[in-house]
Parts: structure tokens; C-alpha cells; sequence
């Protein structure tokens, strides 16, 4: 009876699969059927030949023909055979091969669950991938069918093989740019002294804290990690220009360390900013690299990433998209306590849900931009996996929350992090974030007493502090004032177009 159910004259949708993977969704046509005892033997014909795997969007990853172009290996996911074929041309997120017509090799739509790329035998890599479009060819006589060009996107890939992917294009498009290369220690500190990156304030940090930062440093740009991206323009042997990138909340990856030496190159500061765009662009779709989000915290008064920062996100004029936040910051160094003085009729305790969702209630009246999802407050997430990726980098990464109350009513969300001391040169990773709710009977008395107890309950001193909103804190106690900058990745394009705009203009 059932045979009786199946419509010839619409189409189908086909899924193809064997015990671990989905090799084949489709719609398709029925253009024959043939039935067989209990059997029915049904021929199809895709409706699409060509598969929409990925948003369209303006900027997209270059296509470099390079040379030597790497060769694929992999098993047909139907036939079972081994196939080898030479890359035509390649990007960050995907590639195209060349085949021979008669060979039928690829089905638009068709995932190929373990591809290896092999690059000239120096190294190679693993992904997933899936076939997007099959196009002929005309060869130089003008004839066609000679040959078929298949496009195919990365699906999958670990972070580590995709930065070797985007280190491999960035050089062969510009033999000066380099993704998180080995570094000489001695070579990064003269360049952060002489493009007058570290200041007398940052150099006494520096010098107080020697060895756990050297210590720091080495972890970061001397071994391979899935957390720290660092990007460099060199040139006659020195570095003109620098940017670091941090995975340092689950989904969010924190810019810092923007700094350039014009003496030695005068657009390699624009280059590398280039350069993390580029890298983002090709990065965010990708699971594996926990690319939702991209901020960077700078002072208003420095031109250069209030124009670059700043910018972007007052023309895309969208908090949703791309968004501006303002804290005030200071030092805090008083003496910790574990007692509370009687008189102080106030409670600190550990945040929960409901406090979770007071504070969201709060920031969408406030601002309604992207800074909760961006630091990991939009939920109470514990951010295991994130802590268990800094251990596995010998790096430190942790967060606590807690909720100051006055008489059970939230007044305000205290977010302390913790991390190895000089992860960031202006220690804002290890910052205690204050997001004042209710500021009815709150004053600095208060917050310096709360500040005090939890320095003492979680043997910390002399940290920095931020807090927002920033025009709550009395002006003789602000220091500095600080902008936070966040980007929704999948709106990347708005910033692209913002950047390089400004970048021509340069």
C-alpha cells in the first residue's frame, strides 16, 4: 500500500546516511520507478546543482591560486574508493578541484566526512567538507565537457589545523604577514618598547610582575594553542606591526596588544588590522573556533581605535550588531577583610538564575546591546570548557559571580576574572567587572566593603576595576575611563565595509 503513497509528479527530499554521518540531503525528482516483488527501485534527479551551505554575505574569502596548490585525499562516501585530486584554487573556507566529466565524481550537497589536505608533504590537515556547485568548463578550443569544476566548503575542522589553512594564505598573499608564528621573546619586548606600546605606568607593571609574565608569554607565543591567536607584519628582521586575539569567554574572542613601529613600516598597522579581519571572516562559521563575538576595550581618548572601534560601531548605528559601552575604572587597593562590620546591613551572596535574569532585565531598559551574550551573563554558564582550554595551554582562567543585596533586593552583579598575571599588558583579564542595577542606598562605602570581603574570600589584591554603568561612580574616584567594543560576528560585513572605507581614506 504504501507504494501507492509516493507521488511521481513532485518532488522529494532524499537524506543519505550511514551509521555516523549524513552524506547526502537533497530535493529531488522522481524520474522513474520500477517496483520489483516487495521492492521498489525509484531513479532520482537532484532539482539543485548547486548547494547554499552558508549566509551570503559581501566581503567573502579571497581565492588564491597558489604553487604549489595542495592535493585532497579522502574515500567516496558511496563507492568507498580512494580518490586524489589536485586543489585549483583555495580560501579559508573553502576550495575547488578539477575532474574529468565522465568521472560523475561529486552530487551537489554531497558531505565528504574525512578529507585530508596535503600541502607539498610540509604538512596537511583533516576537515569535513561538502560539495556546493559543479560547473563545466570550456577549454581553449571552446569546446565543452572537457572538464568539471566542483566547489567545496569546510564544514568541520579543528582550530589548530585551521590556523595552519589561514597561515598558508596569509603568507602566499603577503610574505610579511604571520599568524601565530614562534616568536623571539627578546625581538617582541624591544618592539613593544620601541613603537612606545608599554608607558611608564605599564612598564612598572611589567617590572613587578617579571617572571610570572615571562613565564606568560612563553606559553603564548611559543606554543601552538587553540586559544591565542597573535598576528605580526615583519620586515628586514623586525617587527613593525602586532595584534593579539584571546578566547577568553566561552563564545567571545578579546583584541588587544594593537601596536605599531611606523619608523620600520608605515601601513603595517593598517596590514594586521586588516589581517584579524580577514581571519575573523574566515573563522566565525566554524564551530570549533567559538567565534560568536569580538570585542576590545580602549581608552576614548586614543584615536586610533576610537576612529577604527568607535567608528564601526556609531555607522552601523545597530547594538545588536555592533555596540559601545562605557565603565568607569580605578585601582582598587585597600585591605582585605574577613569580618563585617554589625552596622553594615548588607549581603553578599553567589548569583543565581534570578539574578541572572534581573540583570537581563536591567541592561534590555539600559542599552538592549550585545555585552551580556559577549561576557557570558546572558545565563549563569560555568564556561567549563573554556577553563578546561586554558589548563590545557598551561594558562589560568577563571569567574565568579555575586550578587550584592541590600535587604534582598539586587542593587548589583559582581563578575570577578582571574587569569595569569600580564595575559593582557593593562590587566583587564583580571579585572572585577561591577554591573550596578539599582543604585538607591549604594555608594563607594558600600562597594569598597564588598570589594574588600572578596578579596580577602578569594586571596586576590590590588586588581582593577570596572564599572558600569560609568557615570555612577564619583568623579575624584574615577581614574580612567574605559570603552568596551563588541561585535556580532555574522554582521561582520558592516564592520568590512566601515574598515576598509577608512582604511582607503589612510
Amino acid at each position: 500500500q504504501t507504494s501507492q503513497w509516493i507521488n511521481s509528479e513532485t518532488s522529494v527530499e532524499v537524506v543519505l546516511s550511514n551509521d555516523n554521518d549524513t552524506l547526502y540531503s537533497g530535493e529531488c525528482l522522481i524520474k522513474d520507478q520500477v517496483e520489483s516483488g516487495d521492492q521498489i527501485v525509484l531513479c532520482l534527479k537532484p532539482l539543485k546543482i548547486e548547494a547554499q551551505r552558508f549566509k551570503s554575505k559581501k566581503f567573502r574569502s579571497s581565492r588564491i591560486d597558489t604553487s604549489p596548490l595542495p592535493n585532497i585525499s579522502f574515500k567516496h562516501p558511496f563507492t568507498r574508493k580512494l580518490f586524489d585530486l589536485k586543489v585549483v584554487n583555495l580560501s579559508g573556507l573553502g576550495f575547488s578541484v578539477k575532474a574529468k566529466p565522465s568521472s560523475n565524481l561529486f552530487l551537489p550537497g554531497m558531505i565528504l566526512p574525512m578529507v585530508e589536505m596535503n600541502f607539498a608533504n610540509s604538512f596537511s590537515i583533516c576537515f569535513t567538507a561538502q560539495v556546493i556547485y559543479k560547473k563545466h568548463i570550456n577549454t581553449e578550443k571552446g569546446e565543452i565537457n572537457k572538464s568539471i569544476i566542483y566547489g567545496l566548503a569546510v564544514l568541520n575542522i579543528s582550530s589548530n589545523d585551521h590556523l595552519k589553512l589561514l597561515s598558508f594564505l596569509h603568507q602566499a598573499s603577503d610574505s610579511n604577514l604571520y599568524i601565530s608564528n614562534n616568536l623571539d621573546m627578546d625581538m617582541l619586548w624591544r618592539f613593544f618598547f620601541e613603537s612606545n606600546f608599554i608607558y611608564p605606568e605599564k612598564y612598572k607593571f611589567l617590572q613587578s610582575n617579571k617572571a610570572e609574565i615571562k613565564s606568560t608569554y612563553e606559553k603564548l607565543y611559543s606554543k601552538k594553542s587553540n586559544i591565542a591567536r597573535h598576528f605580526t607584519y615583519q620586515e628586514n628582521e623586525s617587527i613593525a606591526s602586532h595584534l593579539a586575539m584571546i578566547r577568553y569567554y566561552d563564545k567571545t574572542w578579546l583584541i588587544h596588544h594593537h601596536a605599531s613601529n611606523r619608523t620600520v613600516s608605515f601601513r603595517a598597522g593598517i596590514s594586521v588590522l586588516n589581517q584579524i579581519g580577514l581571519f575573523s571572516n574566515d573563522s566565525y562559521g566554524l564551530y570549533s573556533n567559538h567565534m560568536n563575538y569580538l570585542l576590545c576595550y580602549f581608552r576614548p581618548e586614543n584615536k586610533f581605535p576610537n576612529r577604527v572601534f568607535g567608528g564601526a560601531a556609531r555607522t552601523i548605528n545597530d547594538s545588536m550588531k555592533c555596540c559601545l559601552e562605557s565603565f568607569s575604572y580605578f585601582h582598587f587597593k585597600e585591605q582585605s577583610k574577613t569580618i563585617i562590620d554589625g552596622s553594615w546591613s548588607w549581603g553578599l551572596t553567589k548569583t543565581d538564575n534570578a539574578d541572572i535574569e534581573e540583570l537581563q532585565a536591567f541592561y534590555a531598559h539600559k542599552s538592549s546591546g550585545l555585552m551580556l551574550k559577549a561576557l557570558d551573563l546572558a545565563n549563569n554558564s560555568n564556561g567549563k570548557d573554556l577553563y578546561t582550554a586554558f589548563s590545557e595551554s598551561g594558562l589560568k582562567r577563571n569567574r565568579h559571580l555575586f550578587s550584592l543585596k541590600f535587604e534582598g533586593r539586587l542593587k548589583a552583579i559582581i563578575m570577578v576574572n582571574i587569569a595569569d598575571v600580564g595575559l593582557n599588558l593593562s590587566d583587564l583579564t583580571n579585572a572585577t567587572t561591577i554591573l550596578i542595577i539599582d543604585q538607591d542606598n549604594l555608594n563607594y562605602d558600600n562597594i569598597k566593603m564588598a570589594l574588600s570581603l572578596l578579596s580577602a574570600q578569594l586571596n586576590i589584591d590590588n586588581f582593577p576595576v570596572l564599572i558600569y554603568p560609568s557615570k555612577f561612580v564619583e568623579d575624584n574616584l574615577i581614574e580612567k575611563e574605559y570603552c568596551l567594543w563588541i561585535l556580532d560576528t555574522q554582521y561582520g560585513d558592516r564592520y568590512f565595509n566601515y574598515v576598509n572605507r577608512l582604511t582607503r581614506l589612510v
